[in-house]
């Protein structure tokens, strides 16, 4: 399984609009700016903020993971080892699209079909790519990071085996 991979899939577009991060507001004699346009408004003698720029944290590890999972299902479409039908199905995931909207993008197929053939791609994707973008590397990492105990660990397990794919039917 790999639970890590479905969910920067599923998530992908939080995870895009989450590494903007809202500017900074500085106080220079008393008038409020960030680093997009400090305007001032003539009719009213206002000073005001337009469009506040964002900055894009591109160290986000989320974000770069989400990267290295989208360039890889191109890789492997290109080799043809992901075929149409699951492309279809990894990018209505990707795009939050209803359940009963993918039924019928993809054909009439089953919820339960739909459901498995994403966890298969994934699973596919994760063993491609290893390390943490499987269960158990993930857990690892988990349990290296937070030295987790034993029983915290089979907790985790636990989790991503009730929130995996074809086990939440």
């Amino acid at each position: 399984m790999a639970w890590y991979t479905e969910y920067l899939i599923k998530n992908s577009e939080e995870i895009r609009s989450g590494i903007n991060t809202a500017p900074e507001t500085y106080f220079d004699t008393g008038i409020p700016y960030t680093v997009s346009a400090v305007c001032h408004d003539v009719r009213n003698d206002e000073w005001y903020i337009e469009e506040p720029c964002y900055e894009i944290d591109f160290d986000s590890n989320t974000f770069t993971n989400l990267l290295i999972v989208e360039k890889t299902i191109e890789k492997l479409v290109e080799d043809k080892k992901i075929t149409s039908l699951e492309k279809l199905i990894l990018s209505l995931y990707a795009t939050s699209t209803p359940m009963e909207d993918m039924i019928k993008q993809t054909g009439l197929l089953s919820k339960i079909t739909i459901i498995k053939i994403f966890s298969k791609v994934c699973d596919r994707i994760g063993y491609v790519l290893g390390g943490e973008f499987t269960d158990e590397g993930y857990i690892s990492k988990l349990s290296e990071e937070f030295k987790l105990t034993e029983e915290q660990v089979q907790k985790v397990r636990n989790y991503f085996e009730r929130n995996v794919g074809v086990k939440n039917i």
